[in-house]
């Protein structure tokens, strides 16, 4: 395993070049530009308004190695071992009043058998006003919504980075103008995205991914193409124990259907444009939490509802003890059709639970099954965390694929993961 880090930084550096020359070169210079003006704002946003400000920074550093318990389905693929290396660091400004903020998280990845899987990206580059019932943020951001556990199915402003994770939790900033209304009776916020993110997809060497390779030309209903704009509109409140939020959003799928080119041995990636109007709700009861979100899409040929339903159970201080335990239990159901991009989560159940050991080690263990309730196809995950140190982490993931039909392309790549993170 030592000779793939001696190696690391010469492929992914290569890597990381490459993608910046070919395929970020627009998204970069508007990340940098949006940088400068920021410090410029800064800088007359302290003079013009004599308000004391303060500057926090702090990063972390990871080291992951990855192993796969079987062989590969496709002998061009790697064997057994991943390793890699990410940092992400944070400069946060604040102006005394907090009406005024500034946010920059550069991140990066470096992968010593996968060079697709190096990237950098810009997680959040922004610049926020506050006034009285508005806030306003101009820049790059991740914005989340949902409430369910097995699957994010309304999050749909940041697109997906699936070469740090699958499980849709990690996600590439996006480019936005955001602005937001509060008032007794909700929250509107309203989003302006000029730019679209492709997905990227592991290369010819990496796992977890499709039998072909997709190809990194995508291609696009709008002429405009990444250039399109997209606009999302969203409500939210809540009434007592009650949090619920509507959404309307129309551009570019975040999701892309895969097309075969048999001349190429290829998949190209084609992104649709869309209308999808989403759910969420959560009601808190003592111990429960009730959750569910749905979604209806049109715009790859037919139209289409998806919901995931469920709830969450907590016993605290289990026999006595320290610890807690919820256990959580959802319904998942898709019912789009073969035109729309490919989902394996059309009608499955998620049993799994969630252990705190509330000690100062922060120790806490989430494992689950997502399990097909026609073919009995599952994806078993245990994801452990636990505090080493006061500035040192250790994660512990697994995730197994578990009866796969028809050949899944993944039916081979069930891996654990060990991850030590040190924070700076």
């Amino acid at each position: 395993m030592y000779k793939y880090f001696i190696g690391i930084s010469r492929r992914s550096a290569q890597k990381i070049w490459l993608t910046v020359q070919e395929k970020s070169v627009s998204y970069l210079l508007l990340s940098a530009l949006l940088f400068s003006a920021s410090q410029s704002s800064l800088s007359q946003a302290e003079s013009a308004a004599n308000h004391n400000s303060e500057w926090d920074n702090f990063g972390k550093l990871s080291t992951d190695i990855r192993y796969f318990l079987e062989s590969p389905s496709n002998s061009n693929q790697l064997s057994h071992w991943q390793p890699s290396i990410q940092g992400e660091y944070e400069f946060n400004w604040q102006r005394s009043d907090n009406r005024r903020q500034f946010r920059f998280k550069p991140y990066i990845r470096l992968d010593g058998q996968d060079s697709e899987r190096s990237h950098l990206d810009i997680r959040e580059l922004f610049f926020r006003f506050i006034e009285n019932d508005w806030q306003l943020t101009v820049g790059i951001n991740k914005v989340f919504w949902g409430v369910t556990e097995s699957r994010h199915l309304i999050d749909i402003i940041n697109q997906d980075d699936v070469l740090d994770d699958i499980d849709g939790e990690d996600k590439l900033g996006q480019l936005m103008l955001n602005l937001n209304y509060r008032q007794d009776w909700g929250t509107l916020e309203a989003f302006l995205l000029p730019h679209f993110r492709e997905r990227s997809f592991p290369g010819s060497k990496g796992r977890l991914r499709a039998s072909q390779i997709i190809s990194d030309n995508a291609r696009y209903e709008s002429s405009a193409e990444q250039w399109r704009g997209d606009i999302a509109l969203r409500y939210a409140h809540t009434v007592g124990d009650l949090d619920f939020a509507a959404y309307l959003f129309h551009g570019t799928a975040r999701e892309a259907q895969l097309i075969k080119d048999n001349q190429l041995n290829q998949l190209i990636p084609y992104y649709q444009i869309i209308q999808q109007q989403g759910f969420e709700l959560q009601y808190t009861h003592d111990a429960w939490l009730w959750k569910i979100e749905s979604i209806r899409r049109q715009g790859q040929e037919k139209s289409f509802n998806a919901m995931v339903a469920g709830f969450e159970y907590t016993y605290y201080q289990l026999n006595e003890s320290t610890f807690d335990l919820g256990i959580l239990i959802e319904y998942l159901h898709d019912n789009r059709g073969d035109q729309a991009p490919a989902t394996t989560l059309q009608k499955d159940v998620f049993l799994g639970f969630r252990l705190a050991a509330n000690d100062t080690q922060n120790s806490t263990l989430l494992a689950g099954s997502i399990v097909d309730i026609d073919s009995n196809e599952s994806i078993f995950f245990a994801e452990l965390e636990s505090r080493l140190s006061a500035s040192w982490f250790m994660e512990i993931e697994g995730r197994f694929f578990i009866n796969s039909k028809n050949h899944s392309p993944i039916e081979n790549d069930s891996f654990i993961t060990l991850r030590v993170k040190k924070y700076i």
